[in-house]
């Protein structure tokens, strides 16, 4: 019986020596983790979509929808400084995104910075004056007042 366990020690032993140590990959790219990363919000899983979304820019650091759906994230969070940073960085990227500069002006107007949320939907309606940009700028010539 002695001789069965010590056998069966050393199959166990050699056999974990087998396994080692495998390093998973991430195979999806930057645009599946935006993807996901909004499918998340969708559900109102926010923290996994800010998870999702940090690892798209993480993968390819020039999207500008990942700062963009960021910046919404952290908005419904309750996180307005963040939401503002990465709607900035958003807007570095693709300078001329009228839906970033319309929630980034929103954002900025709850803040009370009234003048600089005037200037971002004042560009977001030069390049599209779309009604939810004209109702933004209403909000925020109501709150200039």
């Amino acid at each position: 019986m002695r001789s069965f366990v010590i056998i069966a020690a050393v199959l166990c032993l050699s056999g974990c020596s087998l396994l080692g140590v495998h390093i998973l990959h991430d195979s999806l790219t930057a645009a599946q983790h935006s993807d996901l990363g909004y499918t998340y919000e969708k559900q109102n899983k926010l923290e996994l979509a800010e998870k999702e979304y940090l690892k798209a820019l993480k993968k390819d650091k020039a999207l500008a929808v990942p700062c963009f759906n960021l910046g919404n994230v952290y908005y419904k969070m309750g996180k307005s400084k963040q939401a503002v940073k990465y709607y900035r960085l958003g807007l570095k990227k693709a300078p001329d995104q009228s839906d970033i500069m319309n929630n980034l002006a929103f954002v900025l107007m709850e803040q009370g910075k009234f003048v600089e949320a005037r200037k971002w939907i004042e560009k977001a309606i030069a390049i599209a004056p779309k009604p939810e940009y004209l109702d933004t700028r209403n909000k925020i010539l109501n709150r200039l007042e």
